[in-house]
């Protein structure tokens, strides 16, 4: 089976799977909520082990369409995922 899934299953690539959630940005007409679930599902596929919050966090605080609110964020010190949303 093990053979089997190696030749069939296909082989993700980590660094495009990072460039698109790097790429992410929050569309003109997405809810907030809609952007922050993507991100959670394009990390999924990024092996960000311990510090996928601190990268969906990340993505966030740069990608949201709102500059007020990524610039209020980037000014908090420690600044968690769940402080940020």
């Amino acid at each position: 089976m093990e053979k089997f899934d190696d030749h069939f299953l296909p082989k993700r690539n980590i660094i495009h799977e990072r460039a698109v959630f790097n790429q992410r940005v929050h569309k003109q007409d997405e809810t907030v909520e809609s952007f922050v679930r993507s991100l959670y599902e394009l990390s999924e596929h990024c092996s960000f082990g311990e510090q996928k919050n601190d990268m969906i966090r990340d993505r966030l605080v740069i990608g949201i369409k709102d500059r007020l609110i990524s610039k209020y964020l980037q000014l908090k010190v420690d600044l968690t995922l769940d402080d940020a949303l």
